[in-house]
């Protein structure tokens, strides 16, 4: 191997727990986990070693070490792993689940609301008043409760109207 394996990765050990490495890109690429610093819930980064520099940066006295990533980007990682490493992470730092809405206009007047949640590619069609309504002001404030909702149970809504496009 050309580069030290970031699961065993601990330093620095005054600092940081080491929970789960959550991507790792391999040799002189990034690795992410997740873990403790100073009893904090965080994202840890390194930059895998290669064949000339195993112990990859940061390092410190001769050790692989993990460095703090910027609490303002949790999410942008979270966006590059899987879904299934998505919720275990966003369950750990007691993340919002990110979902975007948006509104698909048919020209016979139809409106309907899908969603895509965060690591998935495509949308899905929610039900009842939601999916192929004609009804305007029924539709609008379907979704505004729709969007209430899913915000009181802590998700993080992006919303979009491709009618008003």
């Amino acid at each position: 191997m050309s580069y030290i394996n970031p699961e065993t990765v601990l330093s620095p050990k005054k600092n940081w727990q080491l929970v789960e490495v959550i991507l790792d890109k391999g040799a002189g690429n990034p690795a992410y986990a997740i873990g403790l610093w100073d009893h904090q819930r965080r994202i840890g980064f390194r930059w895998n070693g290669t064949d000339n520099n195993p112990l990859g940066n940061p390092q410190s006295r001769g050790l692989a070490t993990w460095t703090m990533l910027d609490e303002k980007l949790h999410s942008a990682v979270i966006a590059l792993i899987s879904p299934d490493k998505q919720k275990l992470v966003s369950s750990f730092l007691n993340v919002a689940e990110n979902v975007e809405l948006k509104v698909d206009y048919h020209p016979s007047g139809r409106r309907t609301l899908k969603e895509k949640l965060a690591g998935q590619s495509m949308y899905k069609d929610l039900r009842g008043p939601l999916f192929a309504n004609t009804d305007k002001a029924q539709f609008y404030r379907a979704v505004a409760n729709e969007i209430a909702e899913r915000q009181a149970a802590g998700q993080h809504v992006t919303f979009k109207d491709t009618a008003l496009d």
